[in-house]
C-alpha cells in the first residue's frame, strides 16, 4: 500500500475510446465544493468554497439566498472561525503552499487585519467566548516544536503571550466554558495522541493521559488515540473519541481533574469518529464510520447518557464538520456522496430536517450522469475478507468493462463513498472503477490497520494482487490484460505484479509524482522530519545498516502452490568481468553492484538501485531495462 501520502492507480486494459465524449477532462475538474461552515453572531452562515479556483471565505444569509465573498486571494483560505460576539472573522492562510500558514482577522467592513508573523506555522485554538481573545499554537520560537498562545483580538503579534513552551507537536483544542483552561492535544505519531489541561492565568499544565496522569490515564508503552475533543457543559469533563479500551474509537469522556474515563458510546465494530457538542446548552452530535458511510446521530446530554433527538435527513455518503449556531437549534455540516459534490447543509435539531444551504457548481454536468458506487467485500490470499467499492458505467460493453483498480494512499487513510471528479470522468467514458481498502487501512479497527506493519508490508499488495483476480470473475469487468514492465516511477505497489492474479494488470499509473527518495526526505524541514521519522529531534534512524528491516520477498509471503521460485521475476545473469570499466569492484552486501547515482541510466544491461522509503525498514531492488 502506498505510504508516503500518493496513491497508486492500477489500469486493467486500456478501453476502445467510446463514440463520443460528452465532457473532457477540464470540465470534470473543474466541480467545485463549498465546506467547512460555521455560523456567525448575526446568524449568517459563513464558509469556504474554490469557485475561484482556491479556498476563499463566503457568506450566505439564508438557503436560496445569493452568497457574498469575503475574502479575494490567490493562495487558499485553510480555514475561517466567525467570533461568537462580533461580526468578524479569524481566518488562516499560507503562501505556495508551505503550510506555513499566518492569521488574519477578517472585519464586516471588509478590512483584514494580519495578526501573526509569516515566517512560522500557526495552528487555530479557537475564540474565547467573550470574544475577546484567541489561542493558537505556533513553531516560532523552534520550527521543530509547537508552543501555546494567547492574544487579545484587537491587539498586536507582540502582545501574544506565551503559556506553554511545548516539546513536541502541541495544538490548542478549544476553550472551557468559563474562558479559564484551554485544551491541547499532543501528537507523537497519528495513532499516539496525548490530552492536557492548561490554566490560562498561571500557565500550569496538568496530564489526563499518558505519563503524569493522577488518575487511571493510560500510563504503558501502547499507543493510544484521542481525538475529536471537546468541553463538557459545565467544564467537569472532556469528550472525545478514543481507541484505548478497544479495537475501534469509542466515545468516552475524561475527568478534567484527574483524567477519569467512562465509556460513553462503545465503538463496537465501527469507529465513533467525530464529536462536537455545545457547552452552553450540552447538545451533541457524533459521528459513527460505519463501513465508509457516516451515520450522524443527535442528541442531548445528561450524565452519562444522551437522550437522543430525530436523526438528521441527509443524504447517504460522508459528513463532517459540525458547528451548532448560537442556541443549538441547528447545526451546519458538510455533506458529499459519490453522486453530490460537497456542499454545506443546516439541520433543524427538532425534526432532524436538513436544508441545502450551498450550491457548488458541477461544471454544467448534470448530477443525473454521476455513478454511485456499491460497497463489497472479496477475499485474499490468508481467507480475510477486504472490503472495497466498486463502481460501474451505466452501459457495460459485452465482455465487461475495462477497470481501473485505484488504492489509496496513506500514511493510514481509508477509501470512503464520496464525490471524485477523477473516477466521475473514467466512468463516463466506460472505465469500471475499483477502490479497495487493503490492510493497513483505518476504519476497521487498531489491528486491521496494523497488518502492513514493517516485514508485513507485502500482504497489502497480496491484496492488491487478490483483487485483481476477483475482478476477472466477475461479469461486468473486462480483466483481460498483459502484463507489462513497472515505469521507474514506481513505489511499492510496482511489486504488485509478482502477486497472484496480478498478471491481469497492463498498467500502473502515479498521480502524485516521482518518489522521493531518501537523502530528499533528509533535507525536509526538522518540523517535518520529526514527525515523519518519530524520533527526537528528526533524526532519521534507520537500524541494521541503510535499509532498515530485512528484505521481504513477496513469493515468501504467498500460500499455496504457486508460491516460491515461480513468482519471483526472471533474473538475467552476467558473465563475471562483464561490468562496465571503473565498476569493478563496486559491489554491495548481495553481490549487485552499485553504480553511480546516474549510472542505471545510461549503462548497459540491467541495474540495481536502492529505493528506499523513510523510516519504513523495506528495501527494495528496482531493475531499470535496456
Amino acid at each position: 500500500m502506498a505510504r508516503n501520502g500518493v496513491g497508486r492507480t492500477a489500469i486493467v486494459r486500456r478501453p476502445d475510446p467510446p463514440d463520443v465524449y460528452e465532457y473532457d477532462i477540464e470540465r470534470y475538474l473543474n466541480v467545485r465544493s463549498a465546506f467547512g461552515a460555521s455560523f456567525r453572531a448575526d446568524g449568517t452562515l459563513s464558509f469556504r468554497t474554490n469557485t475561484t479556483g482556491t479556498p476563499q471565505v463566503w457568506t450566505v444569509p439564508e438557503a436560496g439566498a445569493w452568497p457574498t465573498q469575503r475574502t479575494f486571494y490567490d493562495e487558499r483560505v485553510t480555514f475561517a472561525s466567525p467570533s461568537p460576539e462580533r461580526a468578524e472573522t479569524v481566518f488562516g492562510m499560507d503562501e505556495g503552499g508551505d503550510e506555513r500558514g499566518s492569521l488574519f482577522r477578517l472585519d464586516d467592513d471588509g478590512r483584514i487585519t494580519e495578526l501573526t508573523q509569516p515566517d512560522a506555522k500557526h495552528r487555530w485554538g479557537g475564540w474565547s467566548h467573550d470574544g475577546d481573545r484567541i489561542a493558537f499554537a505556533s513553531n516560532r520560537r523552534d520550527e521543530s516544536v509547537f508552543d501555546v498562545y494567547v492574544r487579545p483580538r484587537d491587539g498586536t503579534d507582540g502582545d501574544a503571550r506565551r503559556l506553554l513552551e511545548g516539546d513536541g507537536w502541541l495544538s490548542v483544542a478549544g476553550w472551557s466554558p468559563d474562558d479559564s483552561r484551554l485544551l491541547v492535544h499532543e501528537a507523537r505519531s497519528n495513532v499516539d495522541t496525548d490530552v492536557y489541561v492548561l490554566d490560562v492565568e498561571s500557565g500550569a499544565l496538568a496530564a489526563l493521559t499518558g505519563e503524569g496522569a493522577p488518575g487511571d490515564g493510560n500510563t504503558g508503552n501502547e499507543a493510544v488515540r484521542y481525538k475529536s475533543l471537546s468541553w463538557g457543559p459545565d467544564g467537569e469533563y472532556v469528550y472525545c473519541c478514543s481507541d484505548r479500551d478497544g479495537d475501534t474509537l469509542s466515545l468516552v469522556r475524561l475527568d478534567a481533574d484527574d483524567g477519569g474515563l467512562e465509556t460513553v458510546v462503545d465503538g463496537g465494530t465501527w469507529n465513533v469518529d467525530g464529536v462536537a457538542i455545545d457547552d452552553g446548552t450540552g447538545r451533541i452530535a457524533y459521528s459513527r464510520n460505519v463501513d465508509g458511510y457516516t451515520e450522524l446521530t443527535v442528541g442531548d446530554l445528561d450524565g452519562e447518557r444522551i437522550d437522543p433527538r430525530p436523526d438528521p435527513e441527509l443524504p447517504a455518503g460522508l459528513a463532517g464538520g459540525v458547528a451548532f449556531d448560537d442556541g443549538a437549534d441547528r447545526f451546519a455540516v458538510t455533506v458529499t456522496t459519490d453522486t453530490h459534490n460537497a456542499n454545506v447543509y443546516v439541520v433543524d435539531v427538532e425534526t432532524g430536517a436538513a436544508e441545502r444551504w450551498t450550491q457548488a457548481p458541477t461544471a454544467g454536468i448534470p448530477e443525473s450522469t454521476f455513478v454511485e458506487s456499491d460497497p463489497v467485500r472479496y477475499g485474499t490470499f490468508d481467507g480475510r475478507e477486504i472490503p472495497g467499492y466498486l463502481s460501474v458505467p451505466e452501459t457495460v460493453p459485452e465482455g465487461g468493462a475495462p477497470t481501473i483498480v485505484d488504492v489509496h494512499g496513506g500514511p493510514e487513510s481509508q477509501r470512503r463513498p464520496s464525490f471524485s471528479a477523477l473516477k466521475q470522468y473514467f466512468l463516463a467514458h466506460g472505465y469500471a472503477v475499483f477502490e479497495p481498502n487493503v490492510r493497513g487501512s483505518t476504519g476497521y479497527g487498531r489491528e486491521y490497520a496494523a497488518l502492513d506493519d514493517v516485514e508485513k508490508r507485502m500482504d497489502a499488495v497480496a491484496d492488491v494482487g487478490a483483487a485483481a483476480a476477483w475482478l476477472a470473475a466477475r461479469p461486468e469487468v473486462d480483466a483481460r490484460g498483459r502484463r507489462r514492465p513497472p515505469d521507474r516511477e514506481g513505489r511499492l505497489l510496482r511489486r504488485v505484479r509478482d502477486a497472484r492474479g496480478a498478471h491481469r494488470i497492463s498498467r500502473r499509473v502515479g498521480r502524485g509524482g516521482r518518489h522521493r527518495r531518501h537523502r530528499e526526505f533528509r533535507h525536509l524541514p526538522r518540523e517535518h522530519r520529526l514527525l515523519a521519522a518519530g524520533t527526537p529531534g528528526g533524526r532519521v534512524r534507520l537500524p541494521r545498516g541503510r535499509s532498515g528491516a530485512p528484505r521481504v520477498n513477496l513469493a515468501d509471503q504467498l500460500d499455496g502452490p504457486d508460491r516460491g521460485a515461480a513468482f519471483r521475476p526472471p533474473r538475467r545473469e552476467r558473465p563475471p568481468g562483464s561490468g562496465r570499466r571503473g565498476q569493478a569492484g563496486r559491489r554491495g552486501r548481495r553481490g549487485c553492484r552499485r553504480p553511480r547515482r546516474d549510472a542505471g541510466l545510461r549503462g548497459r544491461g540491467p541495474r540495481h538501485l536502492e529505493a528506499r522509503e523513510p523510516n519504513r525498514g523495506l528495501r527494495r531492488d528496482r531493475r531499470v531495462p535496456r
